[in-house]
C-alpha cells in the first residue's frame, strides 16, 4: 500500500504541531525499485538486480506536473506522476516490480514514501525497466 514513511510524517508533525523550523525539503529526489512493499524504512524487496541503483528524478517539477497530478476521491488525495522514470538496464537476472520508493538520496538518506505501481512490471535480462506517467499513484487517504 501506498503512503508516507515515519521520516515524512514526522517531518510534517514537527512542522505543524511543534513549529520547528519546517519541513527539510531536498534538492533532489530518488526512486527506488521494489518486487513487493518497501516497508516502513523502505529496504525492504529491493529489487538486486546486475547494475541496479536508485534513479534520480531529474526535474520533479515536471514529474509531478501531469495533468492528473493532485485529485480527490473516496480514498483520499492522490499525487500521480506526470513524467516517465527509466533505471538502468537489467542484467543477472529478471524480475518483477511491484513498488516503487522515494527517497531524499542516491544511496542512504531518507525514506519518504513508498508507492505502488498501478500494475506489475514484467522485466528480462537486457530490458530497460521504465516506470511510465500515470503508473505511480501515492494516496494520502482521508482520516476525517
Amino acid at each position: 500500500m501506498s503512503g508516507f514513511s515515519n521520516y515524512a510524517a514526522n517531518q510534517i508533525l514537527e512542522c505543524y504541531f511543534r513549529r520547528s523550523a519546517g519541513i527539510s525539503v531536498p534538492s533532489a529526489l530518488y526512486l527506488s525499485l521494489h518486487t513487493g512493499n518497501p516497508g516502513a524504512d523502505g529496504t525492504a524487496n529491493v529489487t538486486t538486480y546486475t547494475g541496479y541503483a536508485r534513479v534520480r528524478i531529474v526535474n520533479v517539477t515536471n514529474f509531478l506536473a501531469g495533468t492528473t497530478v493532485v485529485q480527490s476521491d473516496a480514498a483520499g488525495r492522490k499525487l500521480i506522476n506526470g513524467a516517465s522514470v527509466q533505471f538502468p538496464t537489467v542484467a543477472g537476472a529478471g524480475f518483477t516490480a511491484t513498488h516503487v520508493g522515494i527517497w531524499d538520496a542516491l544511496s542512504g538518506g531518507n525514506f519518504i514514501a513508498a508507492v505502488d505501481l498501478t500494475a506489475s512490471l514484467t522485466y528480462a535480462v537486457g530490458d530497460i525497466p521504465i516506470v511510465n506517467t500515470s503508473n505511480l499513484t501515492l494516496i494520502q487517504a482521508t482520516q476525517i
